[in-house]
């Protein structure tokens, strides 16, 4: 079906859109933590006046408020409970102001927690996100990023990922975008409540517009996934057939919210195909990379997913927090330093796996304890990989005197 067509049978839609939202809005330069966040203990409120910052919270049964003052994207607080409890904490929110990640602790204690939150979005407090966030569009689901008044973006049009790249001024986005075929021009007006564009494009070398409007996705409150790439395990056709996603997805059946997907890798292409589709969840990912590996990346039919093919598919994606190898070798090598580097623009993200070759079973035992404190208990990456290191003697660099496991090596490295 030809772009034309599409778009002949979506006029009447776009005609009464146009009538709904207007095409104009002001963009917060400034992000900040007003507005209501789920985090690990229940749900935040938060009110910012200028640096000052208060705010309360429920969680046990009982209420807390908290209070404190941002310098930058941090909020240094003090927190006091309904039973008295007083303590302090810190977050830090990340560029879009989606998410922030931080610690507390007790008064009178030395040991920090961690207290991280995801923003709960409504019509009423997504117009400061600009156009940051996930859209779908009269031509497919649209990932955009915005820092200051510049916008990237990837949308997904009859299965072929394009780009978009713009300038925002008074709440209009003015952009090219590039197809697998195509390339022209156009441009988005945001609607006040920040929870729409309506807009136009035309094809290079044309005077011929065309309305293109899309529908802010807002992510459900609670929800994340776990996206499982796997490639083949089994070497020949004599090998019996086993999949650890499979044990994941089985793991993962009795928590609701937590949504697992699972793909088959068996090349380079398939790879960049499947991971083309993660910037369009809507909700926090947990990328989880199982095959055989190496410390250069992941080998799979002669082909090598190092560095640069990870990087095609997690720049568009700021939705992924964490990139587990669930391999061999992986965190020895460059592959983890050459992520961050690359992608330290501002977005939260951890990278975890082994320095070493695993042993299946020591690696699984980790895996389901590291994957159930993120997701099921809401802890961070980091936090959960602490708690891993404590609690598993051979999860480090030692192993234990007998124990036909070895040590495992697991690491984590992050950007915040």
């Amino acid at each position: 079906m030809t772009r034309s067509r599409i778009l002949a049978a979506r006029v009447l839609h776009a005609a009464l859109f146009f009538l709904v939202f207007a095409p104009v809005a002001a963009w917060a330069e400034d992000a900040s933590f007003q507005g209501r966040w789920e985090t690990t203990y229940g749900v935040l409120v938060l009110s910012q006046n200028g640096t000052a910052v208060t705010g309360s919270y429920t969680y046990g049964g009982g209420t807390g408020t908290v209070a404190g003052t941002v310098e930058k994207r941090t909020l240094t607080f003090k927190y006091e409970e309904s039973s008295g409890v007083k303590g302090e904490g810190k977050f830090e929110l990340n560029d879009a102001a989606t998410r922030f990640d931080g610690t507390w602790h007790e008064e009178g204690e030395v040991t920090w927690q961690p207290w991280s939150g995801v923003a709960i979005r409504t019509a009423t407090d997504t117009s400061s996100a600009g156009f940051d966030g996930l859209f779908d569009t009269t031509y497919g689901p649209m990932r955009l990023r915005q820092s200051t008044d510049a916008v990237t973006g990837t949308y997904l049009f009859q299965g072929a990922e394009s780009t978009i790249k713009g300038t925002v001024k008074d709440a209009t986005l003015t952009f090219t975008y590039k197809e697998e075929k195509a390339s022209g021009e156009g441009t988005f007006d945001l609607s006040d409540d920040g929870m729409a564009f309506s807009g136009a494009w035309k094809p290079a070398g044309t005077d011929a517009w065309s309305p293109w409007i899309g529908t802010r996705v807002v992510p459900e409150v609670g929800v994340s996934w776990l996206v499982v790439f796997e490639t083949q395990w089994e070497r020949s056709l004599s090998d019996n057939e086993y999949s650890y996603g499979d044990m994941l997805r089985s793991f993962f059946e009795r928590l609701p919210k937590v949504q697992v997907r699972q793909r088959r890798i068996a090349d380079k292409a398939d790879f960049l195909r499947a991971g083309a589709e993660l910037a369009y969840l809507a909700e926090p990912v947990a990328l989880w990379v199982s095959g055989h590996g190496t410390e250069e990346g992941l080998s799979i039919s002669g082909d090598s997913i190092a560095a640069k093919e990870l990087l095609a598919v997690l720049k568009p994606a700021p939705n992924v927090f964490l990139v587990h190898f669930s391999s061999c070798a992986i965190m020895g090598g460059k592959v983890p330093a050459a992520l961050l580097k690359d992608l330290s623009d501002g977005r939260s993200l951890d990278v975890s796996g082994y320095a070493v070759p695993v042993d299946w079973a020591g690696s699984a035992v980790l895996e389901m304890l590291y994957l159930d404190l993120i997701l099921g208990r809401q802890l961070t990456p980091k936090a959960a990989a602490e708690v891993v290191l404590d609690e598993m003697n051979f999860a480090d660099d030692t192993a234990t005197t007998g124990s036909p496991l070895g040590a495992l090596k697991f690491r984590i490295e992050g950007i915040r």
